[in-house]
């Protein structure tokens, strides 16, 4: 019968054993004679050869499917928080929006579609009011660090005066503010900021022109009830524009009193203004938060997709500096930098008071670009790793 001949690595192995018989291995070599020799592939010889090359496109690699990723999540995406993997914001508890989701959960699967529930798609040549739409937020969050300390408190209420008091004083704050309309007269002002400062500083005198000048929350055929029945400042006559710069802080003792009427009339404002263990009798809160919000279509523009462009605002390292918000974001860095723990340019949270600086005083606004320039940064930080990666194989190969 005939026998296939042995193959090559077979001769390899009965020869090592046959000239190592009748010796003594040493120490080193005992592990040759009685293993079979590695074979390498193709692309590991390959890449051990061309280790540069392969490092540059895998380089390139990765940058070209992190852009198709990117460009595939912002198409995809119905507005900047999506593409981002924010959800949309809503005050969760609170009444109002219990009610909308409610009222949206029964529209949608106990009632059949008609034609009523189709949305119209908005038309591009619409005419708005300026500034009556929502276009974004600057939100203030308070934090007192200290055990025991808490923000309603009058040097923690002179610190929040002066962080929020630099966005009001910036020179364009009345172009880009939320306008409440007097439309019989064609008159507007900046909108009320959810802000307890705009509770703990009081005006009734501004209350009550501000209202008899068509800014009230109570309707114009309800206003006799104003300064008789109710006092001016409180309940439905308050003044829908009124700020906390109009009026002046009240005595530490009425506090109480003030802010107890404040969680009475409005759960939202309470809810988002404190704290979940906060006291509205003491008052007590160790955490407060204030709202400021910005208004679209701006000036001379019919909507908010009016040459949306030149309406754009939002700040950004790579934004021109005229931008508003490249100028409320300088103008909040130095109050903040004073005050606060946790300085605007910080990348960690600080936890623990820094001498004098014993609250964190923080803000959060897509239009100052923080957002876009942390990203950019983590971007170049990739990038650089990658480069670094790159030359390390390089010049140790």
């Amino acid at each position: 019968m005939d026998h296939a001949p042995p193959r090559s690595d077979e001769y390899e192995i009965k020869a090592t054993v046959e000239s190592t018989q009748g010796m003594q291995p040493t120490k080193g070599e005992e592990s040759a004679v009685h293993h079979h020799p590695i074979k390498v592939g193709r692309l590991t010889r390959s890449v051990v050869a061309n280790p540069c090359k392969y490092a540059v496109c895998m380089f390139f690699l990765v940058i070209l499917l992190t852009v198709a990723g990117l460009a595939a999540i912002i198409s995809s995406s119905s507005s900047a928080l999506d593409a981002i993997g924010f959800g949309t914001y809503e005050v969760q508890g609170d009444s109002i929006t219990l009610q909308s989701n409610a009222f949206n959960r029964m529209r949608t699967f106990a009632y059949p579609r008609d034609a009523s529930d189709v949305e119209e798609e908005e038309d591009e040549d619409r005419e708005v009011l300026a500034r009556t739409e929502f276009k974004d937020t600057i939100t203030f969050v308070y934090e007192a660090l200290r055990d025991g300390e808490q923000m309603l408190t009058p040097e923690n209420v002179a610190k929040m005066a002066k962080v929020e008091g630099a966005l009001l004083d910036t020179p364009r704050w009345s172009e880009f503010c939320l306008l409440v309309w007097n439309k019989k007269e064609d008159k507007s002002r900046c909108a009320s900021p959810t802000s307890v400062l705009n509770y703990l500083y009081v005006s009734k005198q501004a209350h009550k022109e501000q209202c008899k000048d068509g800014f009230c929350l109570m309707p114009k055929s309800g206003l006799s009830a104003c300064g008789t029945l109710i006092n001016w400042g409180t309940g439905l006559c308050r003044s829908r524009v009124y700020s906390w710069r109009d009026g002046e802080l009240a005595d530490e003792k009425d506090w109480g009193k003030l802010v107890n009427s404040m969680c009475k009339e409005s759960d939202f404002t309470k809810n988002y203004v404190l704290d979940a263990e906060a006291d509205c009798k003491a008052p007590s809160s160790v955490h407060t938060r204030a709202r400021y919000v910005l208004g679209s279509p701006l000036d001379g523009y019919k909507n908010a997709d009016d040459r949306a462009d030149e309406q754009d605002i939002a700040g950004g390292s790579t934004e021109p500096a005229s931008r508003y918000g490249n100028e409320f974001r300088r103008a909040l860095a130095g109050p903040i930098a004073e005050v606060s723990a946790t300085d605007t340019t910080a990348r960690t949270y600080v936890m623990e008071p820094q001498g004098d600086r014993d609250v964190n005083a923080l803000y959060f606004s897509f239009t100052s670009g923080r957002i876009i320039d942390t990203l950019l940064l983590d971007t170049y930080f990739a990038i650089a790793s990658l480069i670094f990666v790159f030359f390390y194989m390089c010049i140790n190969t």
